[in-house]
C-alpha cells in the first residue's frame, strides 16, 4: 500500500516538473530570452568580483559546541 502512495506522488511530482519546464520554455520564447543571453548574464556575474556585498540581514547564529569536544566542567568542587 505504501509503494502505491510513493509511486503516485512520484508521478505527480514528475508531471509538475514537466508542465513547469513547459511553461518555462514558453515564457522564455515569448519574451524572446535566448540561451546566449544567459550565458553572457552568467559570465557577466561571474566576473563581477569586485561588487560590494551587502552585510547578512541577520546575525550569524552562534555555533553550537562540537560533539568530540569535552564538556566544560560543571561540578563544584
Amino acid at each position: 500500500m505504501g509503494g502505491k502512495i510513493i509511486r503516485a506522488i512520484e508521478w505527480l511530482l514528475l508531471e509538475f516538473e514537466a508542465r513547469m519546464i513547459t511553461l518555462l520554455i514558453w515564457t522564455c520564447w515569448i519574451c524572446g530570452i535566448t540561451s546566449d543571453e544567459v550565458e553572457r548574464f552568467r559570465a557577466q556575474q561571474n566576473d563581477d568580483s569586485g561588487a560590494v556585498t551587502k552585510p547578512p540581514r541577520f546575525p550569524p547564529e552562534p555555533r553550537l559546541p562540537s560533539k568530540t569536544a569535552p564538556l566544560p566542567d560543571t561540578e563544584k568542587r
